[in-house]
């Protein structure tokens, strides 16, 4: 990409620990809601073992705040990522033979680039 011209841009590794807070990343984004009524942000929660689905001032329901559009092959691997504690204590993850999971780590990486990287304050190239 660099040699191509596109500026601002770098290489990730991915490693156990990257792979963690790529995939922490995308599973805290789509925790989080929004109240159209009253605009209320948090996370949705466990609430007597239940899914909170409205806020706690008001009886609207939450929107999340990242919409994954329908792709049932996105859908498949975001369903199928299996994770597991390694001796050390960090989260390993992995698939099921003869499945793949490049959506999800494509997923989980624009989310963590996203929710990490500051915005330039420098005019847009036309």
């Amino acid at each position: 990409m660099q040699r191509g011209g596109i500026r601002n841009v770098e290489g990730v590794n991915f490693t156990d620990q990257s792979k963690e807070a790529m995939a922490t990343a995308l599973k805290e984004q789509m925790r989080k809601a929004v109240c159209p009524k009253c605009n209320w942000s948090g996370y949705v929660d466990t609430q007597n073992s239940e899914w909170r689905t409205t806020c706690p001032c008001c009886s609207s329901g939450l929107r999340p705040i990242l919409h994954i559009p329908y792709d049932a092959e996105l859908f498949h691997e975001l369903n199928l990522e299996r994770f597991g504690l390694s001796r050390s204590g960090r989260l390993l993850f992995n698939h099921p033979a003869e499945t793949h999971d490049d959506r999800f780590w494509a997923a989980s990486l624009s989310v963590f680039a996203v929710t990490n990287t500051p915005l330039l304050n420098r005019p847009l190239v036309k």
